[in-house]
């Protein structure tokens, strides 16, 4: 229960900061499709924060990522950011509250590119909750 609780809470703080500047900011959404965005997404990611952690902790396992190896760690980050936020998360989101499909691919496209910068601290984030809800011995 810790675990889900600790990957989810990281997903929405990060999800809420990082979704809203994305779609106002660049994506072109106005302040109530972002807001609309940011209460669907507190419902998606309680049902896929946790998977991702999940998806976090596979993509780790299998890069074999150790906490020493700094690029290897953030390439893991990238990865699992990357494979599981944009297309299944982001996109469907968007979906929902009326985004077309110009301001879908904008905000994917934008997620893309700037995961190779928002992967690491959203790592930072999963690690600190985690260690905040004590979920494992050592957080990669």
């Amino acid at each position: 229960m810790r675990k889900f609780v600790a990957d989810t809470l990281a997903m929405i703080i990060f999800s809420t900061v990082v979704g809203m500047i994305i779609e106002i900011g660049i994506a072109g959404l106005t302040i109530k499709q972002s807001f609309n965005a940011r209460m669907i997404a507190i419902l998606v990611n309680l049902l896929t924060g946790r998977l991702q952690g999940i998806f976090y902790d596979w993509i780790f396992k299998k890069l074999k990522v150790r906490k020493e190896k700094i690029l290897q760690k953030y390439i893991g980050e990238v990865i699992a950011f990357g494979f599981f936020q944009i297309p299944f998360v982001n996109a469907s989101i968007l979906f929902l509250v009326g985004a077309n499909f110009s301001q879908i691919s904008r905000s994917g496209m934008t997620l893309i590119i700037i995961s190779i910068f928002i992967s690491k601290p959203y790592g930072f984030l999963l690690n600190f909750c985690r260690k905040l809800f004590k979920t494992s011995k050592k957080p990669i």
